[in-house]
């Protein structure tokens, strides 16, 4: 019965260290099911949802055997939230991909779970949230996430993967936010990450990502913030970025880019912050970042640009805070040679 497997979980998580709440409704066999805190019923007195929020599971150790497998014959069950067990140990077992219901899972800070992503994720083909982020997952990212199609939202960050990021990531149509930050991943962007049509957030940075940033981004048209920074990558500024007017963010701080910089980023009616620093990037600034009626934050230390400074960014008073008001052109760059830890004078 449900109850039975809800109690499996109950035991299986340390339930008498939960919290004192807790304990006297889910130890009464006489509390309904449906009446147990953190659990949720439907209509049809189903289970639909297990949220057990400020339950301290697992606070007890040595009574932690992980999440029970049976959770997966919860068949009519909608959300997981589990998120900040960090004492939660154990797997993410592979026959939660029975969960056809599913459109939220949430195991994120639970950094005492191990290992890797089971590959049956990709048959939780309602979900709408995966947030896996700030726990101890390793291996490689599944192919098989690609097949959750009505998927919104995916955070695997803070975890430490091996391996690229596979290309059937792109498959996920629906996709608004991909979350894969400090994930230890390698190799490079795939060049099909452009089918993302409704993406709007897109972070990568901290890892060991290779290669250009794909050119062919035009796709993207919903995009609003682009975060690579530190990582490896190469080549230049694609100047396709200037195609993605929704774009507020740009930060590719502490890459080994090169080139120039377009001069259409600088007429991107939304961009508000446009980070390049320390990289190898060389060339002047286009007078037209000067124009922007949006962009605060201009951060170009690091590299090898040169004057002159357009004026127009010299007199701009949003820029850093109006620090052009006192300091001129040297709020925007410090000249070749001179050092400031921001890039500008302050």
């Amino acid at each position: 019965s449900e109850r039975e497997i809800l109690q499996l979980f109950y035991v299986f998580t340390g339930g008498r260290e939960w919290g004192t709440d807790f304990q006297k409704h889910w130890e009464n066999v006489n509390t309904k099911t449906c009446d147990l805190p953190g659990v949720s019923c439907g209509g049809d007195g189903e289970v639909i949802a297990i949220t057990p929020n400020n339950a301290k599971l697992c606070a007890g150790s040595s009574d932690c055997h992980g999440l029970p497998s049976e959770i997966g014959m919860l068949r009519s069950l909608q959300i997981i939230g589990l998120s900040g067990a960090s004492k939660l140990t154990g797997t993410l077992p592979p026959e939660w991909g029975k969960l056809e219901k599913l459109n939220v899972l949430k195991l994120d800070k639970c950094s005492s779970l191990k290992g890797a992503i089971p590959t049956e994720i990709g048959n939780l083909k309602s979900l709408k949230i995966l947030d896996l982020s700030s726990s101890g997952f390793t291996g490689q990212l599944p192919s098989e996430l690609g097949q959750l199609s009505d998927l919104t939202t995916l955070n695997l960050s803070l975890n430490s993967f091996r391996g690229s990021i596979p290309s059937e990531i792109s498959q996920m149509k629906s996709l608004k936010q991909l979350v894969l930050s400090r994930c230890k991943l390698k190799g490079r962007i795939p060049e099909n990450i452009q089918n993302l049509q409704q993406l709007e957030n897109l972070e990568l940075y901290g890892n060991n990502l290779t290669g250009p940033i794909p050119s062919n981004l035009m796709g993207m048209v919903s995009l609003k913030r682009l975060d690579m920074f530190s990582n490896k990558l190469t080549s230049s500024l694609p100047a396709e970025l200037g195609l993605l007017k929704n774009l507020q963010i740009i930060h590719l701080k502490e890459n080994r880019l090169s080139g120039t910089i377009p001069a259409v980023i600088g007429v991107l009616p939304s961009l508000t912050w446009f980070d390049v620093s320390n990289n190898n990037i060389t060339g002047t600034i286009d007078p037209i970042f000067g124009s922007s009626s949006s962009l605060v934050d201009l951060k170009l230390g690091g590299n090898r640009i040169h004057g002159p400074i357009p004026n127009t960014l010299c007199s701009n008073k949003k820029i850093h805070e109006g620090l052009a008001s006192k300091y001129g052109c040297d709020a925007i760059l410090c000249p070749l040679g001179t050092y400031s830890k921001e890039g500008y004078a302050t």
